[in-house]
């Protein structure tokens, strides 16, 4: 998407010059913005990018989205101050800030997508070729399709637009959450592949993308027959998508437009409007640990003792006796909890193994401390300001979903094995015998896979929209396991949905009339 930033600035300020950061709708363009704007190809294109835009939002890709583990089993917080506790510890309601902030921004991404569609579907015949118009319309739908997949997954029925809003639009009522899947499916199988070129030098939406979310889609609904042959397809020709051979590399600015496995990415790039994403954090190798920028990283997100004990070691087995991965490994460290484990471990989270090639250690961990690692950037340049990208689907995700789908058609289906082998030799941890998997039951095998996605993707949103999609008894059990303070009258609903925002029920009375989420 490097070749695209440059156009972003002056896009913006065309395209969204009325529109603040938080606002849930977008102010149509006056008479005057009509004749100087949706003019020819470019400024198509303009208008294109400004939904890209949207997805880099603070609320979203640009900090928060990998925040959402804070939800999850994965990672705690000792603070209330961006209401990231009360969610946690499910004592939100709708005036919290961040389940207004998320709303909004996946609106804000709604709007300028149904906008962009309007207007490029209706620009004179000789203004913009077929084929540009054809591939503009295809991504202005995708991105539209990814919003509304999360908006579903956070709040189940929400209010559907199709076209754009102004502030002087009426609200709408919730529609069901299926009812909105089945129109996304409709348009990503329909024009939205058909629009879409196969690879994207420029960074911009691809084929491969537009499957994977097909493939989510059909995930979150149990259908798990057109996931497996969705999933599939992008592992043959055309499509030519491979993990990257480390994943710590994955989550450096080394690779980040060079790698054969992100299929979709928010891109981050110096100098340019929204460039100042703030998920990532420098670690600055000139200072003593104990003075480093900020003390302990992240220190008001912790990563849970669940998640730093579930991690195996290199040999498979793990810190305790388990009736899927075997014996208590031998490799067992009494020294720190790094020690001999997967690697994907060493890449996620912090601990005091962490040391420059001097040896100098990055902070002054005890033995069994940690903390949240995956995107931190060390440097030996004291003020680098080096933003990175964003993964929000990457191709060990499109394996381990497919593994996933495969489980619960034929747990016998020798696929499955291929699919989590291949995740697991990447990551540099030794693999079940083919004989071992081959007896585990149905719901074992299942639990493994499960296993896996949260050593894959800790601190990337996954596990949270994962537990959406495992449904309601799953989710609790885990939860109530690793936090003791979600109270026990917590209706089952609460825990795959979050309640609408305060200021939306008060300026949509359609809404409004509906309650607050049944749940809540």
């Amino acid at each position: 998407m490097k070749k695209i930033q440059s156009l972003l600035c002056l896009a913006l300020f065309l395209f969204l010059l009325s529109c603040g950061r938080q606002q849930l709708e977008l102010v149509n363009p006056n008479e005057v913005e009509e004749t100087t704007f949706w003019r020819n190809e470019t400024d198509a294109l303009r208008g294109v990018l400004g939904i890209y835009d949207g997805l880099q939002s603070s609320e979203l890709a640009g900090d928060r989205y990998y925040r959402l583990d804070v939800a999850t089993d994965n990672m705690g917080t000792n603070t209330n101050s961006d209401a990231w506790l009360d969610i946690k510890n499910f004592a939100a309601n709708g005036s919290n800030a961040r389940i207004t902030g998320i709303w909004r921004a996946l609106y804000t991404v709604v709007n300028r997508a149904n906008l962009t569609i309007d207007k490029i579907g209706s620009m004179p015949s000789g203004t913009i070729s077929d084929a540009a118009r054809s591939r503009l319309l295809a991504e202005s739908k995708f991105l539209r399709a990814y919003a509304y997949h999360d908006l579903v997954q956070l709040f189940q029925g929400v209010p559907f637009y199709t076209k754009p809003n102004s502030t002087r639009s009426e609200g709408v009522a919730a529609t069901k959450g299926s009812v909105i899947a089945d129109a996304m499916i409709a348009d990503l199988s329909g024009d939205v592949l058909a629009g879409l070129p196969v690879t994207t030098p420029d960074g911009r939406v691809s084929k491969g993308a537009a499957l994977a979310l097909l493939g989510k889609y059909y995930m979150a609904r149990k259908d798990y027959t057109n996931a497996v042959n969705t999933f599939k397809q992008l592992k043959t020709a055309p499509y030519s998508y491979a993990l990257h051979p480390s994943y710590a590399q994955l989550f450096t600015p080394e690779v980040e437009y060079s790698n054969k496995e992100s299929i979709f990415q928010v891109n981050f790039v110096d100098n340019q409007l929204d460039q100042g994403e703030t998920f990532s954090y420098k670690v600055d190798t000139t200072t003593s640990p104990s003075v480093t920028p900020f003390g302990v990283p992240r220190n008001s997100y912790q990563v849970t003792n669940s998640l730093r004990d579930s991690y195996l070691y290199t040999d498979g087995k793990p810190l305790v006796a388990s009736p899927i991965y075997g014996t208590k490994s031998p490799l067992v460290s009494t020294t720190g909890h790094a020690i001999n484990r997967d690697p994907r471990f060493r890449a996620s989270i912090f601990s005091n193994q962490d040391v420059t090639g001097s040896g100098k250690k990055l902070w002054n961990f005890a033995a069994n401390n940690v903390a949240v690692k995956k995107y931190f950037f060390i440097s030996p340049i004291v003020f680098i300001n080096r933003p990175q990208n964003y993964h929000l689907i990457r191709y060990a995700d499109v394996l381990l979903m497919l593994a996933e789908a495969e489980v619960e058609l034929n747990p016998a289906d020798t696929d499955i094995f291929t699919n989590v082998e291949a995740i697991r030799k990447r990551a540099g941890i030794a693999m079940f015998a083919a004989a071992d998997w081959a007896k585990l039951s149905q719901d074992q095998k299942r639990e493994a896979i499960r296993d896996e996605r949260r050593w894959e993707f800790a601190f990337e949103h996954i596990r949270f929209f994962d537990f959406r999609r495992w449904g309601t008894a799953y989710t609790k059990q885990k939860l109530t396991i690793s936090n003791n303070l979600i109270p026990a009258a917590t209706p089952d609903l609460a825990f795959i949905q979050w309640p609408y925002p305060q200021v939306e029920l008060d300026n949509n009375p359609a809404l409004k009339a509906q309650g607050a989420n049944p749940g809540y």
